[in-house]
């Protein structure tokens, strides 16, 4: 009697790669959106299972939101590869019950290629099945804690009032997206000492909604590695995703040391480039939210630098900044390309020249205007970079975004960033990156070239905005 020879390691990663491929050609867009699935492309798989330490003894590893298994089919693959002598039982997890046959073939593959390999499917909902774990206490034992946990979770806001965000408040995690969730509730499912990998978008970096996420992953876990794409439409190129993301190695309960901030250009199949960097230059010290600075390369630490050595930053001019309140893509019918008295104008990156702005472009063929009631702003104030500021303290509050209405005037006048020479002492100055913007409650003297924002029904907008860039 013959025995099957084990498969190779570059055979199962195929195999599960054609799977994928298949069950993504097959998921229809509602589909997809409902669950926030994206299928992890092989390369993209590589890169991850690539992360992880080598690792001795019984492992217990933990797959969230597998789909058709082709990370743990990717790491599987490393171990028989790299022949470690670890047993692993393989726990994964899915919610969409029409991969499971697919996901079960992947898996018998995995113990074929893997003798010491035993896996169980969970056919079901992580966050549901976590959360039960969980809430065991006592009870749970040692089975459910793991010391590998690989992930791509789904990517999709939770509302407020979802079964979800129930669940994790229950179990104390708060999250306002599915990826933060799944990842907060892998950690808590880690063994000590127990690595976590997952592929993310890049947002939980910075924000308020990302607050709580970030401080209880540094509380709990050392940040060994941040990897980042060049290309935000490489990673996840034939399910047609623009989104910046990155990859994270978390270690539970180790002490936090250096961290290797690697970037490629995001097929996952180019060379990989890296610098080690201290965890202070990550995420500054005493920074109560805890955002994560990831500067890949020389030359954008050399800009940071630059930006740091800013006499203030917005928040000791009493100035916030608010993102998003435009996006172009989706407000096209808000679009215009001349100038209305309900219109602001719209800068894009085209408009950025050698430290100035030229508005508009010559030649431009993006939208130049947008309505002014898009915002939902009050509009007596704009800003012309389309940045949302908001001055506070003895001066009513200001707002500035898109949302002052243009007049049939045209000037052309240099942002200084001072408003010391102003006719009104109600001036702010907000500094972003290099460029100083002066926001005031009336026009300056003559004697000082600034643009400012006025009250003023009848303010100027400029059409063309140079800036001069601060020393």
């Amino acid at each position: 009697m013959t025995t099957q020879a084990p498969l190779l390691p570059a055979t199962l990663v195929d195999r599960s790669e054609a799977r994928r491929v298949s069950a993504a050609e097959k998921l229809e867009d509602v589909r997809r959106d409902e669950l926030g699935q994206f299928f992890t492309p092989a390369p993209i798989a590589n890169l991850l299972a690539g992360m992880f330490d080598p690792s001795e003894g019984a492992l217990r590893l933990l797959d969230a939101g597998a789909g058709v298994g082709s990370l743990t089919a990717a790491l599987v693959a490393r171990a028989g590869l790299e022949q470690w002598p670890a047993s692993v039982d393989a726990h994964v997890v899915e919610v969409d019950q029409d991969l499971l046959p697919t996901l079960t073939e992947t898996m018998h593959e995995c113990e074929a290629a893997l003798p010491r390999l035993s896996s169980q499917i969970h056919g079901g909902d992580f966050i549901e099945w976590g959360c039960e774990q969980l809430g065991l206490g006592l009870f749970a034992g040692e089975s459910t804690r793991f010391e590998l946990a690989i992930l791509n979770p789904p990517y999709r806001k939770l509302n407020t009032a979802s079964r979800e965000r129930r669940l994790l408040a229950e179990v104390g995690i708060q999250a306002t997206n599915l990826y933060s969730a799944f990842v907060a509730l892998a950690l808590r499912l880690l063994a000590p000492h127990g690595q976590l990998v997952a592929i993310t978008p890049r947002s939980f970096c910075n924000g308020p909604y990302f607050k709580a996420f970030r401080r209880e992953m540094f509380a709990t876990s050392a940040l060994r590695r941040i990897h980042v794409f060049d290309s935000r439409n490489k990673a996840f190129r034939d399910s047609e995703v623009l989104q910046e993301n990155v990859i994270v190695h978390l270690v539970k309960g180790d002490n936090q040391g250096d961290v290797v901030i690697a970037s490629s250009d995001g097929s996952g199949e180019e060379s990989v480039s890296e610098r080690r960097v201290p965890f202070s230059s990550v995420v500054h010290p005493g920074d109560a939210n805890c955002f994560i600075h990831v500067i890949p390369d020389e030359a954008d630490s050399g800009v940071a630098a630059r930006i740091g050595s800013l006499a203030n930053g917005l928040g000791g001019i009493n100035v916030s900044v608010s993102t998003g309140r435009v996006v172009d893509f989706r407000a096209r019918d808000h679009l215009r390309m001349n100038a209305a008295h309900d219109t602001v104008p719209l800068l894009y990156p085209l408009h950025l020249r050698d430290g100035r702005v030229q508005w508009p472009a010559p030649n431009g063929r993006k939208a130049k205007q947008t309505r002014s009631s898009l915002a939902k702003l009050p509009s007596s104030y704009c800003c012309p970079l389309g940045t949302m500021c908001s001055s506070s303290g003895s001066h009513p509050r200001r707002s500035a975004a898109a949302s002052s209405p243009l007049s049939s005037r045209q000037t052309t006048s240099e942002l200084t960033g001072s408003a010391s020479r102003t006719t009104s002492t109600s001036c702010i100055t907000a500094t972003l990156g290099f460029l100083q913007i002066s926001l005031g409650g009336s026009r300056p003297t003559s004697t000082q070239q600034s643009w400012t924002c006025s009250s003023a029904s009848s303010t100027a907008i400029p059409r063309s905005m140079p800036l001069t860039c601060a020393p």
